[in-house]
């Protein structure tokens, strides 16, 4: 059972693409979702973007857009999932970005037949920080699903 936090969502993604035998279950917890990333290029292209004088983040950054391509050519898993949105805005962010990222994770996870969707309020994207009971409970869950297959 793999679990996929943040970009850890795409990396999942594509390990289970790579190795679907392996994967028995997928728990993502607020995702990076290329749609996003797509969306964040064209309405705020100032976000996501290395600082120039940081050339270890520049490495780390070039491999972001190659990342994304992998998830986006990869299958869809056809294991259990779970998908956890965390809702609450955070930081300065463009007040469209969260709805743009409900809306994403809703398409991409809509074509996973069985696939459970929690979206929660009370998080921002630190939702591991902030709801680690939600977290332990879904991947609790899903360890539970998994063993009763």
């Amino acid at each position: 059972m793999l679990v996929g936090y943040s970009f850890g969502g795409p990396y999942t993604r594509v390990f289970t693409d790579l190795y679907p035998g392996e994967v028995s279950g997928l728990v993502l917890i607020d995702p990076s979702q290329e749609e996003t990333f797509d969306w964040l290029k064209v309405h705020r292209p100032d976000v996501n973007r290395p600082s120039p004088r940081d050339e270890a983040e520049q490495n780390e950054f070039a491999c972001t857009y190659v990342s994304l391509d992998q998830a986006r050519a990869a299958a869809l898993p056809k294991c259990p999932l779970t998908l956890i949105t965390a809702m609450r805005p955070f930081g300065e962010m463009d007040p469209r970005l969260r709805p743009q990222w409900l809306s994403a994770h809703k398409r991409w996870s809509a074509r996973i037949p069985g696939a459970r969707h929690i979206v929660t309020e009370r998080s921002d994207h630190g939702i591991i920080w902030e709801e680690p009971d939600l977290v332990v409970n879904t991947i609790r869950d899903m360890v539970n699903r998994v063993a009763q297959r």
